[in-house]
């Protein structure tokens, strides 16, 4: 989601990026360009965004990302807002310990997000305790 957030804000607030992928005539040379600085600029992107953007690129399909992030708006929308999250912890805790924990996961969940929380003791964990979020298949 952040690799998301950092590319449509630069889409939709640098008048130049704009401009390139609105004008029919911009040179793909020049969106080409513009791909490879953007990547050069974000070298901690996650693997999936990184080999996206160069698919884009190199199928000279870059001006279809307005588009494309519309579309994944709508989906993570739909999809944030409930989710489910299991905490799993190796024993009994505090509740405020869990109160502490929960606030931290909400901390960076997408605003909007509708968490629903589930507590779970597995004691085959050894210490610690997972934090599962989303469904699992």
């Amino acid at each position: 989601i952040s690799d998301y957030s950092k590319l449509n804000k630069l889409i939709t607030k640098n008048k130049d990026w704009a401009l390139i992928l609105k004008d029919p005539i911009t040179p793909n040379a020049v969106r080409r360009e513009g791909v490879d600085l953007f990547l050069a600029d974000n070298p901690k992107l996650n693997p999936i965004s990184k080999r996206f953007l160069e698919m884009l690129r190199d199928t000279r399909s870059v001006p279809l990302l307005p588009s494309l992030f519309d579309t994944f708006k709508v989906l993570a929308d739909v999809f944030f807002q409930k989710v489910p999250i299991t905490l799993v912890f190796n024993k009994e805790v505090p509740e405020g310990a869990i109160a502490r924990l929960i606030k931290t996961v909400n901390a960076e969940l997408p605003a909007g997000s509708k968490p629903e929380y589930a507590i779970k003791v597995d004691s085959s964990l050894l210490s610690g305790f997972r934090v599962l979020i989303g469904d699992q298949v």
